[in-house]
């Protein structure tokens, strides 16, 4: 929530919002970003839900096309479209590149413990996409579960399938 968000940087304003993708899980927090009067970080695709969800027809949006970078001089964020991808035609990962951290929603499917499953479309997708922007990573946080992968994870999960087509497992 922006409540909680709010609580290490009390004295900063939130400035961007950035939502991933348009599906209904994700927009939400369009609403809590038009009211704190942030700039909303989409697709142009996508700005109808976005302002839909943000309850506000008015809500700064700001559109995303292949790539952007957000700093504030000393912190920066690059926000990659890695769609095309199975899951959405135009989706959003974050990096930050001095902690080596991608940021990604409904590409990489990890359960809070234990085993990495097989790879879906959808996670093949999203490791073309890494491999042909080059990023250097060694966290892969997921929007949907707490658990941090690794680069090897995702080779894992890759590897899995694999096996999985192959007849394997």
């Amino acid at each position: 929530t922006i409540t909680d968000m709010r609580k290490p940087i009390a004295d900063k304003p939130i400035r961007y919002g950035v939502l991933t993708h348009h599906h209904s899980d994700h927009v939400p927090g369009a609403a809590a970003y038009a009211q704190e009067g942030a700039t909303i970080l989409t697709f142009r695709e996508d700005q109808a839900v976005v302002r839909a969800a943000a309850g506000d027809e008015n809500a700064k949006l700001q559109f995303v096309e292949d790539r952007m970078t957000l700093t504030d001089g000393s912190q920066v964020i690059q926000l990659y479209n890695v769609g095309p991808t199975p899951h959405a035609e135009n989706i959003l990962i974050a990096y930050l590149p001095a902690q080596g951290i991608i940021f990604e929603a409904d590409h990489f499917p990890q359960l809070a413990t234990g085993v990495i499953p097989p790879a879906v479309p959808a996670t093949v997708a999203f490791a073309s996409a890494l491999d042909r922007l080059e990023l250097q990573y060694t966290k892969l946080v997921g929007a949907h579960s707490p658990r941090v992968a690794s680069p090897g994870d995702l080779k894992t999960a890759l590897g899995r399938a694999a096996a999985v087509t192959a007849g394997g497992l």
